[in-house]
């Protein structure tokens, strides 16, 4: 453990959700804190199975927008264009939802958990989970820090798996009325607010996808940690290849990132367009780059977030222990071992 890293773990040791049914306009309504339900959503196309949504309490108003999407205007498979009189994509304040992706991973999620409620707590966050045998217990966390969660019905491979993270956060997100999505994968742990570097970057550069690229992978753009804008991700452009890939059990995620947001990117406003001719973006376009993220998954040890590529399983469980969570260096190796 570098000193750098260890000098950042010690400062860090000091010291939601209506959900929509497919086939209906219709809200599921709220229920009591000490209710549990399963909604089963037909016809999302994961491979002939439906997913189960596990509704939680939203305990924070969430106001809602006159000039913006309504919920029933997507089920009607309507497209939500930009407010003809703004050149913006985004306005002065934003609404931000963050969406963390897992299979089991209980040390990973707890950890994920504890770093939101000590550094963006006002942040609402969903955990999709692509239906591990430790699923119920990953909804009692959540319940416990009072975040969502939601489950698929069945395991889908690697990458379908984390193509359904993106379908079930952007309909979460498109229902709470948020303006950007932050999707996380488990193991990209944020140990700081990140939610003011991210809405700067958005308003500056009212660009409807932000993240970075891989030099070391030579990926395009890099799906651990993507913002997107609810307004023009979560429509058919997005939806409709997703559900085919899905259907088909076959995708390259990070490419097939890439070419919807080189196609969302053809739509930008004159503001995006300036951004992109003035600042340095990805080699291969289509995003705002986000600089606190690095351009290298390998190389690059930021000392605000954790992941797995550039930190080792040890600093993982260092940091845990300094936040008071009991977790070895074995929990973080293997992350789909259900151990604990």
């Amino acid at each position: 453990m570098d000193d750098r890293f260890r000098a950042r773990m010690s400062k860090l040791a000091q010291p939601r959700q209506a959900v929509m049914s497919c086939n209906s306009p219709q809200i599921i309504p709220e229920l009591p804190q000490t209710e549990s339900v399963v909604k089963i959503i037909p016809n999302l196309g994961f491979g002939g199975n439906p997913t189960i949504f596990v509704p939680k309490v939203e305990r924070v108003e969430t106001p809602s927008q006159p000039d913006g999407p309504s919920i029933n205007q997507y089920w009607a498979n309507d497209y939500v264009a930009l407010n003809p009189d703004s050149d913006n994509l985004y306005g002065s304040f934003l609404k931000v939802g963050m969406v963390i992706g897992t299979y089991a991973a209980i040390s990973h999620i707890h950890m994920q958990l504890e770093a939101h409620k000590r550094f963006y707590g006002h942040i609402p966050l969903l955990v999709h989970d692509d239906n591990s045998p430790v699923a119920n217990r990953i909804h009692q966390l959540c319940n416990q820090y009072d975040c969502s969660f939601e489950v698929n019905t069945s395991r889908h491979t690697h990458f379908i798996g984390d193509l359904t993270v993106f379908i079930g956060g952007l309909k979460w997100a498109e229902a709470r009325h948020l303006d950007i999505l932050l999707k996380l994968s488990r193991r990209w742990i944020f140990v700081m607010d990140w939610s003011k570097s991210l809405h700067e970057i958005a308003i500056d550069s009212q660009y409807p996808t932000i993240s970075n690229f891989c030099r070391h992978f030579r990926l395009p753009i890099r799906t651990e940690c993507i913002a997107l804008s609810v307004k023009k991700w979560a429509d058919p452009v997005f939806y409709r290849p997703a559900l085919d890939k899905i259907s088909y059990q076959s995708v390259g995620v990070e490419d097939m990132i890439h070419q919807i947001s080189l196609q969302i990117e053809g739509g930008c406003c004159n503001q995006a367009i300036r951004w992109r001719n003035s600042q340095p973006m990805a080699p291969k376009g289509g995003f705002a780059l986000w600089d606190i993220m690095g351009s290298d998954r390998v190389q690059y040890r930021g000392s605000n977030f954790l992941w797995h590529d550039s930190h080792r399983p040890n600093e993982y469980a260092a940091l845990a222990n300094a936040w008071g969570l009991q977790y070895s260096a074995n929990d973080f190796a293997n992350p789909n071992a259900p151990r604990r």
